[in-house]
């Protein structure tokens, strides 16, 4: 979900138009006595926010009121962190940070500066910080495991900064400031809905760069804070409402099945697992084929429930396959119908194609028969309410902000090609079904041989003779869940480990116990006694989720450059869907 953050308190003590705006934000940057606000300040607006369920951060600058922050100030480190640390002081147990004007940009361009405030912020135990997602300060702050809430602008034009090939913010005094309201929300929505900014200052001739945010700013300070603040908060609202299950279906048959989002790390040391969704690609595809955020809610299926539908919208069914059928619900036929024709309308189900955009109506229902792959479907689901035109309204380039984020007859939105590629059954989705795991051709990403790739682990020195984990046939077993899952074969591993001390395990740690080894999955514990041999590739992890009991699986060692190069290709796979979508050239 998108965030709305907010300067708040650089007009002194509870300023009217930052109380009015309060209302509408859920990240509240506080200066802390640097370029502006003062303790009196700090103390009232964190009231304010606490009242009204709004995070607040910490605001912090070059100690420089006279400039409002805005001028670089040549300090020495020590100087600049005790700086920081008496405006810090101010909002006792704060987690969050933002930098400000000079010290913001700064510290986006130069890394000296930036690994300094870095390891400053993680002495200072600052959980996350607000900047852009390719900024030198987020890239150290990554390093240090402190969470990047990566930020963009509404307010601001964007330039292309040609000698690093990075996003700038453009100069205040060149036109670098929105004032039009219009123009704002339409660069909101093209940062919200595809990621994207245009850099050439000409609507009419756009020069597309690609942007990344979890949180846009407004400045407080801006003539139409208030304004777009209201209209962003009211689109963003009506926007996110419409995604995902909660409140468009009821389950009549429950099934096995519950709602999934993504996984949230970060917590590892508290002993809380990430969780999530356990295929998060099928749920990330099938949300963005919708036009949903790519985190929203899904009902995650392991044995088939019945579903009605309760609100007009889009569905889409995604990861492992069943057969799937659709019963049309009572509605207003373009003729009167009579008889048989009448129940062969409404009582005939309808075969339901994997992978492809449906329109459904309230009391449509869905029921589910026999499972050709897999062993985790997503249903997706997007209500037919749309954007308002007069939340996103303007233009974006030379076109006119959609009514709707996707429009289309029912059926007629296929996954592209590209994104998912392989055989096609006779009954129009998916792969053949005796292909054990088809997702091994999902796209260019995967292992060609339908392999699970692996890096070796912590201990996978210990681990006598490593190659023959690469020729036992090993099969899953039914001694699986959540957590993970027990593979035999024969002959067994052996490893001159003794006893150890548990360590970190994270999501595809193989570790090698006196049974065999077992693979953690998502909902895995956060630490483990065992060997850690291996550890399955992050763009491999969702594979893992699809495999179903007594099936061969198979593995292959990598490096660590071709693992992170698999990963890569398997984000930009899912771009290019969302880009595809968001453009209208998928039909």
């Amino acid at each position: 979900m998108i965030r709305i953050n907010c300067d708040i308190g650089e007009r002194g003590h509870l300023h009217d138009e930052d109380r009015r705006l309060m209302e509408r934000i859920h990240i509240a940057n506080l200066a802390c006595d640097g370029h502006a606000g003062d303790k009196a300040s700090v103390e009232a607006f964190r009231a304010m926010a606490a009242k009204r369920g709004v995070k607040v951060s910490a605001h912090l600058s070059y100690p420089d009121k006279t400039n409002f922050g805005r001028a670089t100030m040549k300090l020495p480190e020590a100087g600049l962190l005790a700086a920081l640390d008496a405006q810090l002081a101010l909002l006792p147990g704060a987690t969050l940070v933002k930098f400000h004007g000079a010290l913001y940009n700064d510290a986006c361009s130069d890394p000296c500066l930036a690994n300094a405030l870095a390891g400053w912020l993680k002495r200072n135990n600052i959980g996350a910080l607000l900047a852009p997602d390719d900024s030198e300060i987020a890239s150290a702050a990554r390093n240090l495991g402190i969470k990047v809430l990566r930020e963009a602008f509404i307010d601001r034009r964007y330039a292309w900064h040609r000698k690093t090939g990075r996003l700038a913010l453009a100069a205040r005094g060149a036109g670098g400031v929105i004032t039009d309201i219009e123009e704002a929300l339409a660069q909101a929505w093209e940062i919200i809905k595809r990621g994207r900014v245009n850099v050439s200052g000409s609507p009419a001739k756009p020069d597309w760069r690609d942007i990344k945010a979890d949180t846009v700013c407004i400045h407080s300070d801006s003539p139409i804070a208030l304004e777009l603040a209201d209209k962003l908060r009211a689109g963003l609202d009506a926007y996110e409402k419409a995604a995902g299950i909660q409140g468009n279906i009821r389950l009549v048959k429950l099934g096995m099945c519950g709602s999934a989002c993504l996984p949230v790390y970060g917590r590892q040391h508290l002993g809380v697992s990430p969780g999530g969704a356990m295929d998060c690609f099928s749920l990330r595809r099938g949300n963005l084929m919708l036009g949903n955020p790519e985190g929203s809610p899904a009902l995650e299926i392991v044995s088939p429930p019945e579903i009605e539908i309760l609100t007009e919208g889009r569905f889409v069914l995604t990861g492992s396959r069943y057969d799937a059928f659709l019963r049309r619900g009572p509605g207003e036929p373009e003729q009167p119908l009579r008889g048989h024709r009448c129940r062969e309308l409404y009582e005939r189900p309808e075969l339901l194609e994997h992978s492809r955009v449906y329109e459904a109506r309230p009391g449509d229902r869905l029921t589910f028969d026999a499972r050709h792959y897999g062993m985790y479907t997503y249903f997706c689901f997007r209500g037919s309410e749309a954007v308002p035109d007069q939340v996103f309204k303007g233009k974006r380039g030379s076109e006119a902000v959609p009514d709707q984020v996707f429009k289309g007859k029912r059926g007629s939105e296929a996954v592209p090609d590209q994104v998912f590629k392989g055989k096609r059954d006779s009954a129009g989705g998916g792969h053949a079904q005796t292909e054990a795991v088809p997702f091994s051709a999902v796209s260019g990403w995967t292992d060609p041989l339908g392999r699970i790739r692996v890096l070796p682990g912590p201990e996978y020195a210990s681990l006598e003779d490593p190659g023959r984990f690469f020729e036992i046939p090993w099969r899953t077993t039914f001694k699986m869940d959540r957590m993970g899952m027990r593979l035999a074969g024969e002959p067994a591993l052996t490893c001159d480990m003794g006893n150890m001390i548990s360590g970190a395990v994270a999501d595809g740690t193989v570790q090698l116990t006196p049974d065999g080894p077992i693979i953690l999955l998502r909902h895995r514990q956060t630490t483990g006694g065992y060997p850690r041999i291996f550890n399955v590739i992050s763009a491999d992890v969702d594979l893992l989720a699809q495999y179903a009991p007594n099936q061969a699986i198979h593995f292959a060692q990598v490096t660590l450059e071709k693992a992170r190069e698999f990963a890569r290709q398997k984000e930009e796979a899912l771009a290019k869907l969302a880009s595809d979508m968001n453009d209208g050239t998928v039909e």
